[in-house]
């Protein structure tokens, strides 16, 4: 790649990381804003739950259409639509109109599904040779904004109507979608592409198989660190007595213990292979997930959350990092689908985990299923390692 390409390049991950940050807020922005909308307007849970569902609808929708775009557009083109649509969203969100939020929060959701599998395959392309390490640290400024905003959001709204909150985030979204607009030159798109051709093959009748496998491995992923994430304060408060403010602080950690992971991603891959990163860090959420539920007190159960974290972490972008890289430039048209996968796994598993501990009368019980997801991916992980050993070409 020449000198002069990488200003560009650099410029381009620059706003894919900017971008990721602005998803991982719009993931968890309406858990401040939804109380006070539902005291506005005196919503019930189940309406409330409609606005969530909007947002998680566009998600799905957008990251489907990502893949049918992702063959036709270039990636920043179709990263700048996706702000646009995010940035559209939150303007008519603003407008604080009942009969619009819904329609604005799920313009909002289809910019979020473009955005993400997009924003990962620009990075990941623009990183050859080591899109696992780079997209490690693009997760970490995912999670950045997803662990910043609530707080962020709470704060803003002491001070501010919830129009003005949702309104300043738009134009910081209108923001990032000029600058994806300006570095949007054919000739940087152009050193973009050739560096990816280098690092995979177009798509092949065997690696059909490659892209279901990734979707399956996404949809157990995600609904595991989701299940963790979600379930995990409801479980401190059952299992050691934790207090709210305790509870909470467990979930904290296990969140920074997913940023600081994967900020230490790189370092790890400089000692392991992709694959090997992978099994180690399945195995290491697996015991930490085992240490919550055999946690005798506060202290370790907090232990066990800040391992789940560290293991779990690597395994989400290593995992899209080898489908990038083995799929080439026909990863374009297929990543949007597979992150619509792991967008069900996020809603599927941590439903599961209620429904089991309702049936069987225990938290703990409902855990084994993401317990049994864990084993499912190394299992699936087995799978490719030997298809790769058979079938070296594809």
């Amino acid at each position: 790649m020449s000198g002069a390409g990488l200003p560009s390049l650099r410029r381009q991950v620059a706003i894919a990381h900017l971008a990721g940050v602005l998803v991982g807020a719009g993931a968890t922005m309406l858990g401040p804003i939804l109380p006070v909308l539902s005291r506005t307007w005196a919503l019930s849970d189940a309406a409330a739950g409609t606005f969530l569902a909007c947002v998680y609808v566009g998600g799905f929708s957008g990251a489907i259409a990502s893949g049918w775009l992702g063959a036709r557009l270039r990636l920043l083109t179709l990263l700048g639509l996706g702000l646009a649509l995010f940035a559209m969203g939150l303007g008519g969100a603003a407008l604080m109109l009942r009969m619009w939020m819904a329609p604005s929060l799920f313009v909002s959701g289809l910019g979020l599904g473009v955005i993400n599998p997009v924003a990962n395959l620009i990075v990941a392309k623009a990183s050859f040779p080591s899109p696992a390490a780079a997209l490690n640290l693009f997760n970490f400024s995912w999670a950045a904004g997803a662990l910043a905003a609530p707080s962020a959001f709470a704060f803003a709204l002491r001070w501010q109507p919830p129009a003005y909150v949702l309104l300043e985030f738009g134009i910081l979204a209108a923001a990032a979608t000029c600058l994806a607009a300006m570095a949007n030159s054919a000739a940087a798109n152009a050193r973009l592409e050739r560096g990816a051709a280098a690092g995979g093959s177009e798509m092949r009748s065997g690696n059909f198989g490659v892209v279901a496998i990734t979707g399956i491995l996404l949809f157990l992923y995600v609904g595991v660190e989701t299940s963790v994430s979600i379930w995990l304060p409801t479980g401190a408060a059952r299992w050691v007595t934790a207090g709210a403010s305790q509870a909470a602080a467990a979930q904290t950690a296990f969140w920074a213990s997913l940023m600081v992971g994967r900020l230490l991603a790189p370092v790890w891959l400089q000692y392991l292979a992709p694959r090997a990163l992978i099994f180690t860090g399945l195995l290491c959420g697996a015991l930490g997930m085992g240490g919550l539920l055999a946690a005798p007190g506060y202290r370790s159960l907090v232990a066990a959350a800040i391992l789940a974290g560290l293991g779990l972490a690597p395994v989400n972008p290593t995992i899209v990092a080898a489908f990038t890289t083995k799929l080439g430039l026909s990863a374009a048209r297929w990543l949007g689908p597979v992150f619509a996968c792991a967008g069900l796994g996020g809603a599927v598993i941590p439903w599961l985990v209620g429904a089991i501990s309702s049936q069987l009368n225990g938290l703990r019980r409902g855990f084994a299923a993401p317990l049994i997801a864990v084993g499912a991916m190394v299992c699936l992980e087995l799978m490719m390692g030997r298809r790769h050993r058979r079938h070296p070409q594809d």
